[in-house]
């Protein structure tokens, strides 16, 4: 940490205080009043808090806050607006995340302590208030703290998130919901209904609701509920039971707080099973009520839309989501047989259309299908999912997972925040958002996002191999092990931890130890293409030249596979052959997805030659 750091944010500090009600105020703004670039000032902040410039000046913001908390009786609005954050929601949504409760606990918990106002006292002591001149719309105080106080104490507050930064913010409350019980064994239609409550529960966007594909593994679990909720990070889990007979259906729900083991809430409703979705509808709104988070107009009309009306689509439905999720060949491609099935029986249901559409989209992403067909064939389906239902977050997230493939970077990242919009703590949607920002260099940017899919869904192998490999990229390999090793007992079975692995050894430069396991997950999943590719790669960088000649001959001549040889060209350390290879893998728009980051293709950072193929792909070198 420098001492010309450490300067640099002391009067950022200040300049925040300065400019505190002044929710306009941008990082160009800053970057120009202190005289450095955007590009300084984020290295220079990341440096010295591990923070984003963005969320350290929300931590300025804050702490701020907690001061006028204490020392005013203003109202949560007053200083939400004396702060800059433009509404009293977002202001006590990014307090209780960094803080783990509300303004209104902490106000009640501090204020007039005699600890509290000691060091009330000090502060004013330190520095006098100082009053800023506002236009007469609102008149804004901005009390500046001493900067030297001011940094000890952020910096101690950060103290968390220099030593695990990857840690997402908690949610001041959060809950999984558990797979339900079937009185008649009948586990799809179950499924169908506690996937229904999750989905409507999940578009709230101040409660964490932890992902499917995590809160299904303690299906028919014996663990104890305290216990679950420890391991899933949440406050609640909500337990379901279904009864159907003839054509009525009856569900009986209860919540219970992990902390005690004790039900806070439970109700029973029943009527016909055609009116399902009402049942949901209303049970949803409740447990909202019980989590106190207000269900507001524009979200109560999106509650009220259903993903199909016939029964029958809607279990072939559950059934390809089900194999969509294993990103298996075969699975992927049977995915696909029952979301048409689905469609068949219900021409109308959009997220038939937009499963259909994922299908395709992985089938190219994991090597497994050629990519113009499989992109062409996602984004067809994926279009007539936003034309049945213009508000569909998964539909939006895959259009961006379509077009980050395509290399339309900005088109991606509309897409993306479109669907975070409708859904924001959508698990999936984070983890693919954070794909894109690794694609284009950011790996700090995505290792804090996929850090809240994580967070979300922290027993799905998808998101952890991800997860891992933003921590690489990001030269947290302390953060990537420690996920590894928490991750062993869960993901044993899976390819993807060993792919993990893989990679941890192999951007550490230890080949023979990313052999051992890449070897392993292509055991486990040989029809995974790109997997194949970076075992060879491996497998040249540690001298093993007669198996990855051998792996170059069975490539032969089709363009698609360029980008497997610029790759492992690059690891028996052939410079043109490799810069060819690479060449043509742009030409046929078949670059590797980390081509910015990926160690194989460092050594062509300073040609011209691979500056050109960045630019033709709208990428650059991370300054």
């Amino acid at each position: 940490m420098t001492q010309s750091g450490n300067n640099i944010v002391e009067k950022l500090i200040r300049l925040i205080n300065e400019n505190i009600g002044n929710p306009k105020l941008s990082i160009d703004d800053i970057s120009k009043e202190l005289g450095i670039s955007r590009t300084q000032l984020h290295r220079v902040v990341k440096q010295v808090t591990q923070l984003s410039t963005t969320l350290f000046i929300r931590k300025v913001k804050l702490e701020k806050a907690k001061e006028l908390l204490v020392s005013t009786d203003l109202r949560i609005a007053e200083i939400a607006d004396m702060i800059g954050i433009d509404s009293p929601q977002n202001f006590s949504k990014y307090f209780a995340q960094e803080y783990q409760q509300s303004p209104t606990e902490y106000r009640r918990h501090h204020k007039d302590t005699p600890e509290q106002a000691l060091e009330s006292t000090e502060v004013e002591d330190a520095e006098p208030p100082h009053i800023r001149e506002v236009p007469p719309r609102r008149a804004t105080l901005s009390m500046l703290l001493g900067a030297g106080l001011l940094i000890a104490l952020l910096l101690a507050s950060l103290y968390r998130w220099a030593v695990a930064p990857d840690e997402a913010q908690p949610f001041a409350n959060s809950v999984a919901i558990l797979p339900f019980e079937d009185i008649q064994n009948d586990s799809t239609f179950a499924q169908g209904l506690s996937e229904e409550v999750h989905n409507a529960l999940s578009l709230i966007g101040d409660l964490k609701v932890t992902a499917l594909a995590s809160s299904k593994s303690y299906s028919r679990s014996r663990r104890s509920l305290p216990a679950i909720g420890n391991e899933l990070g949440v406050n609640y889990v909500l337990l379901g039971r279904v009864h159907q007979q003839a054509n009525r259906v009856e569900l009986s729900l209860r919540l219970v707080q992990t902390a005690t083991g004790s039900t806070v809430w439970s109700k029973k409703y029943a009527g016909l099973l055609g009116n399902v979705f009402n049942l949901i509808n209303a049970s949803v709104r409740d447990v909202a009520t019980e989590l106190q988070q207000p269900i507001s107009s524009s979200l109560a009309q999106r509650l009220d839309r259903i993903p199909t009306t016939n029964p029958h689509a809607y279990n072939e439905l559950l059934r390809g989501r089900s194999l969509l999720a294993t990103r298996e060949y075969v699975k992927l491609t049977e995915s696909i047989r029952l979301f048409e099935r689905a469609i068949a029986l219900d021409s109308n249901s959009a997220e038939a259309y937009a499963n259909k559409a994922g299908a395709f989209q992985l089938l190219y992403n994991l090597g497994y299908a050629e990519r113009k067909s499989s992109l062409d064939s996602a984004e067809k389906y994926v279009l007539s999912a936003i034309r049945l239902d213009p508000e569909s977050s998964m539909a939006y997230a895959i259009l961006g997972n379509i077009y980050r493939d395509q290399y339309k970077w900005e088109q991606a990242r509309t897409a993306y925040e479109i669907s975070l919009k409708y859904k924001p703590n959508d698990a999936l949607t984070l983890y693919w958002y954070s794909l894109l920002l690794r694609s284009i260099g950011r790996p700090a940017e995505a290792l804090e996002v996929s850090a809240r899919a994580r967070m979300l869904d922290p027993l799905y192998p998808v998101i952890l191999a991800g997860h891992v490999l933003n921590c690489c990229y990001a030269g947290r390999f302390d953060l990537a092990e420690q996920n590894l090793k928490e991750s062993e007992l869960i993901f044993d079975n899976s390819f993807l931890l060993y792919f993990a692995w893989g990679y941890y050894y192999l951007l550490q430069g230890n080949y023979q130890q990313a052999v051992v396991w890449l070897k392993r997950s292509y055991q486990l999943n040989p029809t995974m293409g790109n997997l194949r590719m970076l075992l060879y790669y491996a497998e040249a960088k540690r001298g093993n030249t007669a198996a990855t000649e051998a792996y170059l001959k069975s490539l032969g001549q089709e363009g698609r596979e360029s980008g497997a040889k610029a790759m492992v060209y690059s690891g028996l350390g052939r410079y043109e052959p490799a810069l060819a290879a690479l060449q043509e893998a742009s030409t046929n728009r078949n670059i590797h997805p980390d081509l910015v980051l990926h160690p194989a293709f460092r050594i062509f950072h300073k040609d011209p030659r691979f500056i050109k193929i960045l630019k033709e792909h709208s990428l650059q070198l991370p300054e």
